[in-house]
């Protein structure tokens, strides 16, 4: 439930309540992008894009760029106290059991913000726990608690992905074709892009797309901003997973990783871990320029099996989706030759120059 829908839901009978609330929930929503203590160009983007679903665009537009000067200004303390005494106002103007309830949302809806960049700081812990829970009136180690299951559920969503990128270096060894990369000419690219084709290149990983799709899935959606950073840690778990690898081997490894997610299933931890790998997996296929024989076998006779997948059925269901075209592409042995792609999708990369 988002804070849009909050509003809806609570104070749709009474507008002027439903104003007061939507803006502090917006000045809630810079304080919790600040509490981190850094504002990231992408997430700066986020809150001017927030303002557009508002009733005024143009007022709160002004109300985000007040507070963001506000905070740059004279620090991120007095705004968030004043936002923080402002709900608890409003709050105070609602019968008791409904402000339970409302209260207990208005925290879950902060936390799944704080976690959406993937991170959990010590600062946004401290902001949510030591200052928001208190004005909301929610014991601290309720808050604690929620802060403790999102920690554990982000934990577990990075593991999901190292495990399925580990899948797809057991297949990206199999590929003896030269890897493909932003561009295909040799240009040095700016930024990002050319640092995720270095990657590539240096350490036999196969494909810049699928990289960068990894490297969103653990870095969360700002990863861009600090992508040396998030490279390096793509990097450490390349060395590690082929380290375990060599120890194990490929059987070994997939066991390991079918029995790491039986037993959160087993346990009740986590009963969805298998479809989570899977996901990112299935994902991964969809985005490599093709699968060779040995790459395909290994997919289907171990891949496919240790995350409990249905190949057949996977598939079926590729094959009836427009979506799914290229996985099913890859999983027929009819991808697109290397170098067939139109010269649209082959220069994606000149919108980031």
């Amino acid at each position: 439930m988002s804070f849009s829908i909050l509003v809806r839901e609570h104070f749709d009978s009474n507008p002027e309540r439903a104003d007061s609330w939507e803006k502090v929930f917006l000045e809630l929503q810079v304080v919790l992008a600040y509490c981190d203590g850094v504002l990231a160009p992408a997430e700066r983007m986020t809150l001017s894009l927030l303002s557009l679903a508002k009733r005024d665009e143009r007022e709160n537009r002004r109300l985000v760029d007040r507070l963001i000067r506000s905070i740059e200004s004279d620090g991120l303390e007095q705004a968030a106290d004043k936002v923080v005494s402002e709900i608890k106002k409003l709050l105070e103007a609602i019968a008791t059991d409904a402000r339970t309830a409302l209260a207990a949302e208005i925290l879950r809806e902060s936390i799944a913000i704080v976690v959406a960049d993937d991170v959990i700081s010590d600062k946004e812990r401290a902001f949510i726990a030591e200052r928001l829970a208190p004005g909301l009136g929610v014991d601290k180690q309720q808050a604690l608690d929620l802060l403790k299951k999102a920690s554990g559920r982000l934990s577990r969503s990075h593991a999901y992905v190292e495990r399925a990128y580990e899948c797809y270096l057991m297949l990206a060894e199999l590929d003896k074709d030269p890897p493909t990369l932003n561009t295909s000419d040799g240009d040095q690219l700016p930024g990002f892009l050319g640092a995720v084709d270095q990657f590539v290149l240096q350490n036999s990983v196969g494909s810049s797309r699928v990289v960068a799709y990894y490297l969103g899935a653990l870095g969360g959606i700002f990863w861009v901003d600090e992508y040396k950073q998030h490279i390096a840690v793509l990097g450490q778990l390349t060395n590690a997973a082929r380290e375990l690898r060599k120890t194990s081997g490929v059987d070994g490894r997939l066991r390991a990783i079918h029995h790491e997610l039986g037993q959160l299933r087993n346990r009740g931890v986590d009963a969805h871990g298998f479809h989570a790998v899977t996901r990112h997996v299935t994902n991964t296929l969809g985005k490599m320029d093709g699968l060779n024989e040995p790459q395909r076998a290994l997919f289907r006779d171990q891949i496919a099996p240790a995350l409990e997948i249905d190949h057949d059925a996977l598939l079926q269901a590729s094959s009836q989706r427009r979506s799914m075209i290229d996985l099913h592409r890859n999983l027929t042995g009819q991808g697109r030759p290397r170098g067939d792609q139109d010269e649209q999708s082959q220069r994606w990369w000149q919108f980031w120059k």
